[in-house]
């Protein structure tokens, strides 16, 4: 399947190119991998899908993982892009590409991301 979305979010997948330039609109924008990932898995209902900084923190500290995320962040050859986003978010998205990216260098799965998640939502400064 090739995958493909509209400006405003509607997907449309399609078995070959040729079906998409038969069938296709013309606005219609290539999904990546973790666009497709999160179209076809979507986290769970009742999960929390954005957490605040302070509770993403404070989520990371009382699971042992807030020292490994700073030092991942620190290392040299980490994108400076998720560096800027670790930096600089006011609030963290349970799809983000970064955030599923830096999970799984944690050997976190999406259970564990989910679990995070539904803990850091119950955390209050």
């Amino acid at each position: 399947m090739i995958y493909f979305k509209t400006p405003s979010g509607e997907v449309f997948a399609y078995e070959t190119a040729a079906q998409r330039d038969q069938f296709g609109q013309p606005d219609l924008i290539a999904m990546t991998p973790a666009d497709i990932a999160a179209h076809l898995a979507p986290p769970p209902v009742g999960v929390p899908q954005t957490v605040t900084r302070f509770q993403a923190l404070a989520a990371l500290h009382l699971a042992n993982k807030l020292t490994a995320v700073q030092a991942i962040m620190a290392a040299p050859e980490t994108p400076m892009l998720a560096k800027l986003a670790w930096d600089n978010a006011l609030s963290f998205e349970r799809t983000s590409p970064t955030l599923a990216s830096l999970a799984a260098m944690l050997g976190m799965t999406d259970a564990d991301l989910d679990a995070l998640f539904t803990q850091a939502a119950t955390i209050e400064a």
